[in-house]
């Protein structure tokens, strides 16, 4: 409904009176979504690939107090993150650091991985490799939302035991230790493969960055993408600031209740933004600017 009124108006009105349904539209369609039950607060921004239509909203609470929700109110991207993982890896890989079809032993030591992948009685971990991780296909469990055998998923944990700081051997343990595998690593060449969301993945990477680098983290980010896309707003909670001064993020929610896990936020490198910098940082990925090599961006496909 929302891009047939947007077309119908378009060649009716021209452009002009176009964007101004259009806003008009997203704007009703903002409010609608902070209505909903369980919905606190929401950011949606809308751009046109050639930059002649922007449009930012934000609607609702950021914080229990009624501190309202700005178009410049940081929040926490989720798995968005995992965008800024894999454009370092890549970008890793262009220096000659990583190899994608290498096996993450070459990286991380057995101490750290040893037996993590095994199924059927047989350990897959040393078959699996840097592009396994990337794209899902490692068949690994996932240390946050899979339950262990008759009791309850680190999420479930959270919410019913509340915040924990865990390591990354803490986090490996739990996966190694209480969570079968879901399938073997998947063959590259394979027409078709299984793939499976996993956060286990990208926990990994992070150890081979880190390993690779020398450097935690976030001064990798800072260093990588954060400084040199002009990214002055994003930071890793628990690891680094934001470049500039920025306002308080949006809380984060859990069905009505306000939740603060700090501790948790900080074990898996939890990543708070705007959208400004996230639309920056897209802008810069699908140009072409992140990477030395412009062919590099076709290994994400």
């Amino acid at each position: 409904m929302l891009m047939s009124n947007f077309l119908r108006q378009t060649r009716a009105g021209g452009a002009t009176e176009a964007s101004d349904v259009l806003v008009q539209c997203l704007q009703d369609l903002l409010r609608r979504l902070v209505s909903r039950k369980g919905v606190k607060h929401a950011i949606i921004a809308v751009e046109r690939g050639d930059e002649s239509f922007r449009w930012i909203g934000a609607a609702g609470d950021a914080k229990p107090d009624g501190t309202p929700m700005r178009a410049d109110t940081p929040f926490f991207i989720a798995s968005v993150d995992k965008l800024f993982t894999a454009t370092v890896i890549l970008k890793l890989r262009e220096r000659r650091h990583v190899g994608l079809d290498e096996p993450i032993s070459t990286y991380l030591p057995q101490t750290l991985i040893g037996g993590l992948h095994r199924l059927g009685g047989v350990d897959y971990t040393g078959t699996i490799t840097v592009r396994h991780l990337l794209s899902h296909t490692s068949g690994l469990a996932d240390w946050l939302e899979d339950r262990p055998k008759g009791g309850r998923s680190l999420v479930e944990r959270l919410i019913h035991e509340g915040d924990m700081s865990l390591s990354i051997d803490d986090l490996v343990h739990i996966v190694r230790d209480q969570l079968p595998p879901h399938f073997p690593p998947q063959p590259v060449k394979a027409k078709r493969q299984k793939v499976r969301y996993c956060d286990t993945n990208y926990v990994l990477l992070i150890a081979i960055i880190e390993a690779v680098t020398g450097q935690p983290l976030h001064q990798v980010h800072e260093e990588l993408l954060f400084r040199p896309l002009d990214l002055r707003h994003t930071w890793l909670a628990g690891h680094s600031r934001p470049l500039e001064p920025t306002p308080k993020p949006a809380m984060l929610w859990v069905d009505s209740e306000p939740v603060e896990i700090p501790l948790m936020m900080r074990s898996f490198w939890g990543v708070y933004s705007t959208t400004e910098d996230t639309l920056s940082f897209l802008h810069a990925l699908i140009r072409g600017e992140v990477f030395d090599d412009p062919a590099t961006l076709s290994l994400m496909q």
